[in-house]
């Protein structure tokens, strides 16, 4: 009994130990990651990059001096956008959601776009959270 619970203690502990946050460079970044970063943000402006977890468990937090943020998986896909100032890159948001956000919410811009394993969720800079599910319809509204 005491083997087995130091060994469950040790395992948590190694796993807890894995998953702790590090400030990488940028290079290290996945190419996908550094692709969108360079098509859609300012490069230079970076802040600092944080990975989080390793192999195929890593994510990456890029941080911008205007404290924009962009996340993504060990693969470099994208996970979220959030945008202080201006909104998102709308060639990062899928089109249903920009029609959607065009038809119903005219005026009001993208400021957050993430992607979740139900779909994806936006929030508009008028304060409304909308989810979709993976065929993009609507599943929640939220102020």
């Amino acid at each position: 009994m005491k083997k087995t619970l130091l060994m469950v203690v040790l395992a948590l502990t190694s796993l807890t130990a894995c998953s702790k946050d590090r400030i990488i460079s940028y290079d290290q970044l996945p190419a996908n990651a550094k692709n969108v970063i360079e098509k859609y943000f300012d490069k230079v402006n970076v802040s600092y990059v944080k990975q989080d977890g390793t192999g195929m468990w890593a994510e990456y937090e890029v941080k911008f001096m205007n404290m924009d943020e962009v996340e993504f998986d060990s693969k470099g896909t994208l996970k979220s956008v959030d945008i202080r100032s201006g909104e998102v890159p709308s060639a990062l948001v899928p089109q249903l959601i920009r029609t959607y956000v065009a038809d119903n919410f005219a005026g009001q811009v993208i400021i957050k776009y993430s992607v979740e394993k139900y779909g994806h969720e936006i929030k508009l800079n008028g304060g409304l959270e909308i989810e979709f599910d993976k065929s993009f319809n609507v599943r929640k509204i939220d102020d």
